[in-house]
């Protein structure tokens, strides 16, 4: 049996973990960045601060420089941020890129780049999806060819997230076999300044770093694990990288569930606040089963990580499925509920909703993920 309460410990992290977004993680920020037109699109002082709280070592082991909690405490970490949209590339380079390498990387390899994702200094990201793949974790067309005992890459990857802003790339590409085959993955590391990669940042409508990029003859610095077997290694990755982003957005929901209902409570009509009237009433409750609902599958999704892996999959679909339309569902009910000025960027609510359609088109969407779950269950 999954627990879904938090212990004391938890307790205390999410206390320290709201403070610290309420004071530094606000969409005032995320306008600001945004408005700079920061090639970055985050802050480094932010990140340098949560390096030092210790979040980004949070789920790594203490022998590789990590704090060795789990990756619920991860969770927690990633819903106190996401509720003011903090654009660090948190589930970048601590899901996509840590989880890759301690769950694929050599002893070796753990030593040498685990430690610089715990305290901040490289941040990782993952190229795997490309174009036509309709969220395929295995379809793959780039290349990898081994001359003279170093790997060559060829091909390109579309929506990378945080590519314009990671020191290293973790690159799916394909050594043997066709573009749908299971067999013949590898995941090779190269860094962002590599000779022949090209990147082409994307103007995403939620403002957060993301890049296609073009490979022509790019040399690996190295591979991580078996060349060849990377496809259930891709698998365990995303699935976690699917439940790290529920957690972030089951954050915003939350927030944009709340900004809404003050906004009924303050806004005035016929001489009375609009929340009093029953009809908003309902719509609002409505809404809070909807975010109870997929905090309960986010919650138990993020401790079968810890607790019971052989759920992971299952539980991060149907996580994934009820996040996405629940969140969705909020932010639009948001927008309906602060009428006309809703759409306009002076207020927040449609920051969440521009978070919403985005959060919903990455590591599959709600009907691919109930897909997925009908497939893992066997119907």
């Amino acid at each position: 049996m999954i627990q879904l309460q938090y212990n004391e410990e938890q307790q205390e992290l999410a206390r320290i973990a709201k403070s610290f977004a309420e004071k530094h993680c606000q969409p005032t920020r995320l306008r600001q960045l945004r408005d700079a037109q920061d090639p970055l699109q985050y802050t480094p002082a932010v990140w340098k601060q949560m390096a030092e709280l210790g979040w980004l070592a949070v789920h790594i082991p203490e022998n590789y420089g990590g704090v060795e909690l789990g990756f619920a405490e991860l969770a927690i970490i990633l819903e106190a941020v996401g509720a003011g949209l903090a654009p660090e590339p948190l589930i970048s380079s601590l899901v996509l890129g840590g989880v890759t390498i301690m769950e694929g990387g050599s002893d070796a390899q753990k030593e040498a780049l685990l430690p610089s994702i715990a305290d901040g200094s490289r941040i990782f990201t993952l190229a795997h999806q490309e174009q036509p793949a309709n969220y395929s974790r295995t379809f793959c067309e780039t290349t990898a060819t081994e001359k003279d005992g170093q790997w060559v890459l060829n091909g390109q990857k579309i929506h990378v997230l945080d590519a314009g802003n990671a020191t290293d790339i973790l690159v799916v590409a394909r050594t043997s076999g066709n573009a749908n085959d299971r067999e013949g993955l590898g995941v090779f590391r190269i860094t962002s300044n590599a000779a022949g990669l090209e990147k082409t940042p994307l103007n995403r409508i939620d403002s957060r770093n993301a890049a296609h990029l073009k490979l022509q003859n790019v040399q690996a610095e190295e591979v991580i694990g078996e060349v060849g077997q990377a496809a259930d290694l891709l698998d365990r990755v995303l699935d976690r990288a699917t439940i790290a982003l529920c957690a972030e957005a089951l954050g915003a929901m939350q927030h944009a569930f709340n900004i809404s209902i003050e906004y009924i409570k303050e806004r005035v009509q016929f001489d009375v606040p609009i929340g009093s009237f029953q009809a908003l009433q309902h719509r609002a409750a409505d809404l809070f089963a909807e975010v109870e609902l997929a905090r309960s599958i986010t919650m138990a999704a993020a401790r079968a990580v810890d607790q019971d892996p052989s759920l992971v999959p299952e539980l991060a679909a149907a996580a994934k499925a009820t996040l996405d339309e629940a969140f969705l569902h909020v932010a639009r009910e948001g927008i309906q509920f602060h009428g006309g000025v809703g759409v306009t960027d002076e207020y927040d609510i449609g920051l969440y909703l521009k978070r919403a359609h985005v959060v919903a088109a990455t590591f599959g969407d709600a009907n691919w993920q109930r897909d997925r779950w009908a497939t893992l269950r066997g119907y």
